[in-house]
């Protein structure tokens, strides 16, 4: 899998450390972008690359703190 690059978008945060965890795709994939929701945040991601491209899309997204 490659992804040459990225772009994400949050709603439904409150507080920062609420984008931390686990996504899950939430069936709205609208061409290019690939909608998932971890409870109330939903994330928006935007890619390109081959992958990508081909219609590959992550159906789950976990997002950590180092």
């Amino acid at each position: 899998m490659r992804i040459a690059s990225g772009a994400a978008s949050f709603s439904g945060v409150v507080d920062p450390r609420d984008v931390v965890g686990a996504y899950v795709a939430d069936g709205e994939d609208a061409g290019a972008h690939r909608s998932m929701r971890k409870g109330a945040v939903q994330l928006r991601v935007t890619a390109t690359g081959a992958w990508w491209q081909q219609g590959g899309r992550p159906d789950s997204l976990v997002i950590a703190t180092r």
